[in-house]
C-alpha cells in the first residue's frame, strides 16, 4: 500500500513541478517551516514536549504551503511564515499540554552528564 502511495506521489509531483530547482526549493521550505523550531525547540527549551513539537511541525508545513500559494514557490516569505507559526504553536501547545515526565528528563541529564565528564578522557586517550 505504502508502495504504490509513494509511485502515485512521484508521479504526480513530477508532472506538477517543472524542474529540480522547484523541487528542492520546496523540499527545503518544508523542512526548515516545519521541522527547525521543533528540533531547536526540543534541544533547548526543557518545557517542550512531543505534543507541542509534532503540533508545530504539521502548522509549520501547513503554513508554507499556504504561503507557497499566496506568495510563489520562490518567495521567501513562506518560510518566515512557517517559522513564525511552528514557534508559536510549539510555544502554545507545550504549555497547554503536560510536560515530559521528570523521569524521562533526569535520564537525558545523567546521559549528557556522562558525555561530558568522559569528553576529556577521550581527548586525553586519543592524544
Amino acid at each position: 500500500m505504502f508502495r504504490q502511495w509513494t509511485q502515485s506521489s512521484v508521479a504526480i509531483s513530477t508532472v506538477l513541478v517543472p524542474d529540480v530547482v522547484t523541487a528542492l526549493t520546496i523540499a527545503y521550505d518544508l523542512l526548515v517551516g516545519g521541522l527547525l523550531v521543533a528540533i531547536l525547540g526540543g534541544l533547548t527549551w526543557r518545557r517542550g514536549n512531543a505534543v507541542g513539537a509534532a503540533s508545530s511541525m504539521v502548522a509549520g508545513a501547513i503554513a508554507v504551503v499556504i504561503g507557497m500559494l499566496a506568495f510563489g514557490v520562490m518567495a521567501n516569505a513562506p518560510i518566515y511564515i512557517g517559522l513564525a507559526v511552528s514557534a508559536v504553536v510549539f510555544v502554545a501547545v507545550s504549555l497547554a499540554t503536560r510536560p515530559t515526565d521528570p523521569e524521562v528528563l533526569q535520564v537525558w541529564d545523567e546521559r549528557l552528564a556522562a558525555r561530558e565528564s568522559a569528553a576529556p578522557e577521550e581527548r586525553a586517550s586519543a592524544a
